[in-house]
């Protein structure tokens, strides 16, 4: 490995772990979608809020570990794990 991809992949590292978990989820969200901060932010109002709120979602499923698929709450959950 030469040192400018070595650098290349430390400055990488460096940005991801500097972010919240939030970020991150902003990040691989908007990654997934082919967009840069730069051309979200260009995007119509309306395009924007869908996409912040998806954002949004993202992240509570992944504070709360809901997926929205599941018939227990999470409540439920923990009670049955407790019962093991």
């Amino acid at each position: 490995m030469d040192t400018s991809t070595s650098d290349s992949l430390l400055e990488e590292l460096q940005k991801w772990s500097q972010m919240s978990p939030g970020e991150m989820i902003r990040a691989k969200l908007l990654e997934q979608m082919g967009l840069s901060e730069e051309e979200f932010a260009a995007l119509p109002a309306d395009e924007r809020q869908a996409i912040e709120d998806k954002i949004k979602d993202a992240i509570k499923q992944s504070l709360t570990g809901d997926d929205g698929q599941s018939g227990a709450s999470g409540d439920d959950q923990v009670s049955a794990v407790s019962a093991l």
